[in-house]
């Protein structure tokens, strides 16, 4: 760039050098993902070695997303902040259009994260629309969990497709920019057990049979044999009578229970049951090898993702490949399928954001709970 550079080349060469940026952390990764396909590194050990690329890649895609797709404003705003510095600093244009640049752009990325946070998405909105879809006669403080086969007052609406998962990224794995947090048919009512496990990647819920069904059948199926024996549901008798007890044991394999004819999208179930595929595996989790690996727990009812994303999505979250049976009948095409690719890389991001975030939460549940016992002991 000569001395004199204006904004428009200063932008115009910040977006070639942050795609030049792109394409080379893609070279890296792809050099990880020859070692990893040799199986010279284990899965764990190939999520973990990637994650600074990913962090980078990132980075640099919401860097050239903003002056993208945002060009005419962010020119504009770079032009005016340029031309501030220039009156109080004696500096070389091209450092002073440098320091305008990035004291823009964190403005630009604040306010993005900004909006994230505060999308206007209403759990509580969520599950009313959910109880009247399902459970149109629910009494107040009891809601039907479609699981236990029963009301129970610690029920929620539980979310099939992550609330993390947002963006274009999302838009592109189901080729369609639906609004899928405020849908209905992204919800079940669980009890909040099953919400968890659901949520942990220890349960599943997937199609009865192989052949289509109207409306589809479902059951639960429990991903994580170690768990098993986990207490779930624990009736209370007043009268001193033995209690009823359910463990998830008893719900492995049981047909989910509906009240009317509605049910989840089945696109919606189809990525939840990827996620939690892809959390067992990179759990380490053996109980998938013998129930999704070697079976066909998901029957092909449709084309649900785009296949691109979806391969891209699985292998950078867990160094793991879907079995062809998740991924044949079950998948669309895309005609850029680069941009599909990146598309999965960057909900990896998210999806492993998702993971760690549930993580802390399920431990500071337990420490309450611990806590909770020490003082009940004391």
């Amino acid at each position: 760039m000569s001395p004199e550079t204006t904004v428009s080349e200063f932008l115009e060469a910040k977006a070639a050098s942050l795609q030049a940026e792109l394409e080379f952390i893609k070279c890296q990764l792809a050099a990880y993902d020859v070692v990893r396909e040799s199986e010279k590194m284990t899965s764990a050990d190939f999520v973990e070695v990637i994650q600074p690329y990913l962090a980078n890649f990132r980075s640099a895609s919401q860097e050239l997303h903003i002056t993208k797709r945002q060009m005419r404003t962010f020119h504009a705003d770079v032009e005016d902040e340029y031309a501030t510095k220039r009156q109080r600093f004696d500096e070389p244009s091209n450092a002073l259009l440098e320091r305008a640049y990035q004291t823009v752009m964190v403005e630009r990325i604040m306010l993005a994260s900004a909006k994230q946070s505060r999308r206007e998405f209403s759990q509580s909105d969520f599950r009313k629309d959910v109880l009247a879809y399902y459970c149109p006669a629910a009494c107040d403080g009891v809601a039907w969990c479609h699981i236990l086969g029963r009301a129970h007052h610690k029920v929620k609406a539980a979310h099939m497709v992550p609330k993390i998962l947002t963006g274009d990224e999302l838009a592109h794995l189901f080729g369609d920019e639906e609004s899928v947090f405020d849908d209905k048919r992204n919800g079940l009512t669980l009890h909040s057990a099953l919400e968890q496990g659901l949520d942990q990647g220890i349960i599943v819920i997937v199609p009865l049979a192989a052949e289509i069904s109207v409306p589809t059948r479902w059951k639960c199926v429990v991903l994580d044999d170690t768990k098993r024996d986990d207490i779930i549901y624990q009736s209370y008798d007043p009268q001193g009578n033995d209690p009823e007890i359910i463990r998830l044991r008893d719900l492995d394999g049981k047909e989910l229970t509906f009240l009317t004819d509605n049910r989840p999208a089945r696109r919606f179930l189809y990525l939840r049951f990827i996620i939690s595929y892809l959390q067992a595996k990179r759990n380490g989790n053996l109980t998938v090898q013998s129930k999704v690996d070697r079976t066909q727990l998901w029957p092909t009812l449709g084309r649900y993702l785009n296949k691109s994303t979806l391969v891209s999505l699985a292998w950078y979250v867990s160094g793991c490949k879907l079995p062809e049976s998740l991924v044949e009948g079950q998948t669309f095409e895309s005609e850029d399928s680069a941009v599909s690719e990146d598309a999965g890389l960057l909900l990896s991001m998210k999806l492993r954001d998702a993971w760690t975030a549930s993580a802390k939460k399920l431990s500071k549940q337990k420490n309450t709970d611990e806590d909770e016992d020490e003082d009940e002991e004391s």
